[in-house]
């Protein structure tokens, strides 16, 4: 009876064993998946894979050999032969290309026994944009604040449909956008700016067809600059932008990515500005300078509701480019030097309003008249003092503003600079 039980559970375990191997192909190999980049190739074989218009990829013949030969429909799918590193077919979709092909794949086995399979190629439409009849724009970047922002969209018309100018709404819209139709591409060029709560919109008509509807919810173009884009010279309109375009946004509107300068402004009283200019305008109240490496004199000059700056390229900053603004603190990583001017207009650079202000390793020059009394802390990351020129009279009399430096290098400071904390009031102190 003993004897009879070990028989049994060996049977069984050599059964249980078996279970577990695959069926192989009838040549002693075991059968590969196939996926949407990796054909199993054997003779009789067909697999399918699914693309878009336009797509390009690269599927594997596995089992092939380097000698394998294809047929392909013409007009719908590119396709060309790779080896490297492995028998693959590189397929791309052309546009309008969508349905169903075949390509027909043929090989040898090492005894030159014919072998064909059969891959399908199922193309889809790609994405135009389009939700059924309608096409919605969020924005158009006229300002161009990105590297390779462009200041239109192109919409891709379908067969037959053309822009109905009579259908732009609401009125006044064409000052804010141009539209222009060449064949079956739509150019939507942004013009002025535009943020209102009723969104741009326009038909697209064709003869016994339903409209399709484009919708632009907002334009931004804030800005103008000279004529290569490096230099940053005021608004773009004293029409189209408001406080209130300022004011809706969570983040400061950027500058466009190509400004490297913000132009200089004037405080000469007689002189007055047009609306357009960024000194002396109370509409704006946040700007991100985005690439700007240097603001002039007088750049930002009693623009009295400007709160907040983002300054995170600034290297150089000259005198009075933000007195009578209302900024609290301000943070300038790369910032070089800043200027102020002299003793005949004791024009500070920074307004009465400014907390703190934070430098990074990088400062080499600080001169006289910068920083108002009001000031709390300046903040200042080097840790060579000896690299930096730093005026006594880089504060306004009667502070209590006191000056932080990396800890380990107050003593290097107060070397450098003897007078220190006549000048700074609060004292120096480790951060």
């Amino acid at each position: 009876m003993r004897k009879n039980i070990f028989a049994l559970v060996a049977f069984t375990a050599l059964t249980l064993v078996g279970c577990k191997s695959e069926a192989d192909d009838g040549v002693g190999e075991k059968p590969r998946s196939s996926t949407e980049t990796n054909f199993f190739f054997r003779d009789g074989a067909t697999h399918t894979i699914h693309m878009q218009e336009k797509e390009k990829r690269t599927v594997t013949i596995d089992g092939a050999t380097d000698n394998f030969t294809y047929e392909a429909p013409v007009g719908y799918l590119s396709v060309s032969k790779s080896t490297d590193p492995s028998p693959s077919l590189v397929i791309e979709a052309e546009d309008g290309s969508t349905g169903s092909h075949d390509i027909r794949i043929s090989d040898k086995t090492a005894d030159g026994v014919g072998i064909t399979a059969t891959l399908t190629v199922i193309v889809g439409e790609r994405d135009r944009g389009w939700d059924g009849n309608n096409f919605v724009i969020e924005n158009i970047d006229g300002d161009k604040t990105t590297k390779d922002a462009k200041d239109y969209v192109d919409i891709e018309v379908p067969e037959g449909f053309t822009y109905d100018a009579s259908t732009l709404k609401p009125d006044g819209a064409g000052e804010r956008v141009t539209i222009k139709q060449t064949g079956t591409l739509l150019k939507v060029t942004a013009k002025n700016h535009y943020d209102e709560t009723t969104p741009i919109t326009f038909r697209l008509t064709k003869a016994n067809a339903e409209d399709r509807v484009v919708t632009i919810k907002r334009v931004t173009k804030f800005w103008r600059t000279n004529g290569d884009g490096t230099v940053l010279q005021g608004l773009s309109s004293n029409v189209y932008v408001t406080q209130r375009s300022f004011d809706m946004l969570q983040n400061p509107p950027k500058v466009p990515y190509t400004v490297k300068e913000v132009t200089y402004g004037y405080n000469n009283p007689n002189v007055s500005p047009s609306g357009f200019e960024l000194y002396r305008n109370p509409i704006i109240t946040k700007i991100d300078l985005n690439n700007v490496e240097a603001i002039n004199s007088y750049a930002f000059y009693n623009s009295q509701n400007l709160v907040t700056v983002v300054a995170d390229k600034v290297k150089y900053i000259y005198g009075g480019a933000f007195a009578g603004t209302k900024i609290k603190r301000i943070n300038l990583p790369e910032i070089e030097r800043i200027s102020g001017n002299n003793s005949t207009y004791y024009m500070y650079t920074f307004p009465t309003t400014l907390q703190s202000i934070t430098m990074g390793t990088k400062v080499k020059s600080l001169d006289s008249y910068l920083f108002l009394k009001e000031l709390r802390e300046v903040r200042i990351a080097s840790t060579t003092p000896g690299a930096i020129s730093m005026s006594s009279q880089v504060m306004q009399e009667g502070n209590n503003t006191t000056l932080y430096v990396p800890s380990a290098y107050v003593n290097d400071w107060k070397l450098k600079f003897s007078w220190v904390e006549q000048t700074f009031k609060g004292g120096i102190k480790g951060m």
